[in-house]
């Protein structure tokens, strides 16, 4: 960041700081390190992260929302340049595949979302979910954030999250999840259960009677993520079974 516009910041930040007393600011001078005395004050855990502009969120109903899981602020832990990030407050709107964090500093701009280099996020762990950034996309989709629903050597499902605005009598979001598993070196998109037993085709047959046995619901829908994992799961053991 250009060291005008941090100073810029770092102004801001100790105004705001002075009027709540939350930080020693009879200690701050020009003079000194002033980024010795950011880090210490603020903590360098907390100053990494403070790379981005500012997102403005548009609320457009209030029945459905843009956001990933909750509409409300997640906790969440993420790896941003390298370093990992914990207890950092973010909503993700997969309308657009934007993540946003909450200011991690208790002060006027804690409101205000930041909107980090998304690229340089490696990934984030959401509401039980695990996020990476796939900087070549995925098929048709551009570079973004992939929820990665089961990760082994031979087979990756991943989803796309995407909710679509629909008009109808009144404004709404729905959900346009997109389904992506990979078992021969290639994502193929799937819908439900044909299509994942026709990636699986040598193990087609075992993985047909599993279905049945244990009455699995495979559908490309978030609500079945869990009968997905756990074929997936019986099908890395037919792969690599253990002795």
């Amino acid at each position: 960041m250009h060291h005008g516009l941090l100073l810029s910041m770092l102004l801001l930040i100790v105004a705001q700081l002075d009027l709540h007393a939350q930080y020693k600011v009879d200690k701050f001078s020009l003079d000194g390190n002033l980024y010795s005395w950011y880090d210490q004050e603020i903590g360098k855990n907390n100053s990494g992260i403070l790379v981005g502009q500012y997102q403005e969120i548009q609320r457009l109903t209030r029945k459905t929302h843009q956001f990933f899981g909750s509409k409300e602020w997640a906790n969440v832990t993420l790896k941003f340049r390298g370093q990992q990030y914990d207890s950092i407050f973010a909503l993700y709107d997969i309308s657009k595949d934007v993540f946003v964090i909450k200011h991690p500093v208790d002060f006027r701009l804690h409101n205000q979302p930041i909107l980090l280099p998304q690229d340089q996020i490696e990934w984030f762990l959401m509401n039980n979910h695990a996020f990476r950034y796939y900087p070549e996309g995925i098929k048709l989709i551009p570079p973004g954030f992939f929820d990665e629903l089961f990760i082994s050597n031979e087979i990756a499902l991943v989803a796309k999250r995407k909710k679509n605005v629909e008009t109808n009598q009144t404004l709404e979001y729905e959900p346009s999840d997109q389904y992506f598993l990979n078992f021969d070196g290639e994502y193929h998109k799937v819908w439900g259960r044909w299509s994942v037993l026709n990636v699986l085709k040598p193990y087609k047959s075992k993985l047909k009677s599993y279905i049945t046995a244990n009455q699995l619901r495979i559908k490309a829908k978030a609500e079945n993520d869990g009968d997905l994992i756990e074929l997936l799961d019986y099908a890395q053991q037919l792969i690599t079974p253990t002795e």
